[in-house]
């Protein structure tokens, strides 16, 4: 008997981690803002580039060699706040309205954002 309450038990948990695991489209958008701000305060061109999704960029290595021509990284002040708010899903297409302090100065714009394989990504080109 106590064994199969102990598969039993295993089971709900692994169910309830499995559930806990995934999170909603408005989560993993924020986390895509919250990972690029941490790579422009680290100056960090590939995890920047890991963010982003353009077509200009071909892949991966050009975006790189974008991000760290003529001190374009260099160019990305500190983000010292950011907000993500009224979040729309739209398919593999989202936008949302983001509230950053960088370098002193708070702005607030749209952002786009485009699911690739699977992840979502700033979209550069929209």
């Amino acid at each position: 008997m106590r064994s199969a309450a102990a598969a039993l038990t295993a089971l709900l948990c692994a169910a309830l981690l499995a559930a806990c695991g995934s999170s909603s489209d408005e989560d993993q958008i924020r986390d895509v803002v919250q990972e690029f701000a941490e790579a422009a305060n680290d100056k960090d061109a590939g995890a920047i580039c890991g963010q982003v999704v353009s077509e200009a960029f071909e892949d991966e290595e050009e975006c790189k060699k974008q991000a760290d021509k003529e001190g374009s990284i260099g160019a990305l002040g500190s983000v010292e706040d950011f907000e993500v708010s009224d979040i729309k899903v739209d398919g593999d297409t989202a936008t949302a309205q983001i509230k950053a302090t960088v370098g002193g100065e708070t702005d607030e714009g749209p952002g786009k954002f485009r699911k690739v394989d699977g992840e979502w990504k700033l979209d550069l080109d929209s």
